[in-house]
């Protein structure tokens, strides 16, 4: 029982902190998570019975710094893939050497799991 009121008081915390929720039909053949929660000022009962709730999951974002020089049509790795700060102190140093650099921004694409 324990485990079924975690799961319901995060998904009631998440809603209080305004986190963008996901919901599906326990009992439709269609299973597929939707966007449309919706959770007005004076609250909302959420229905733990017949559908299920999950805090609607956010891709990663990592960036890559790239560089080339002026007699280069290639752009040659810099960097790993980092976060968006770690990037930008990256291609200041990369400028150093490089005359051409740019950063590249690389988003997670979430698939969804049953």
């Amino acid at each position: 029982m324990t485990n079924k009121l975690d799961y319901q008081i995060e998904i009631l915390q998440a809603a209080k902190e305004g986190k963008p929720l996901q919901w599906r039909s326990r009992t439709s053949s269609k299973r597929e998570w939707r966007d449309d929660v919706i959770i007005p000022k004076e609250g909302v009962l959420f229905d733990f019975t017949n559908y299920e709730f999950r805090v609607k999951k956010e891709p990663d974002v990592l960036y890559q710094v790239e560089c080339r020089y002026v007699s280069s049509n290639e752009w040659s790795l810099y960097s790993r893939r980092v976060s968006k700060e770690k990037a930008e102190k990256l291609e200041v140093q990369a400028r150093v050497i490089y005359p051409y650099t740019r950063i590249r921004k690389f988003v997670e694409v979430l698939e969804d799991e049953d």
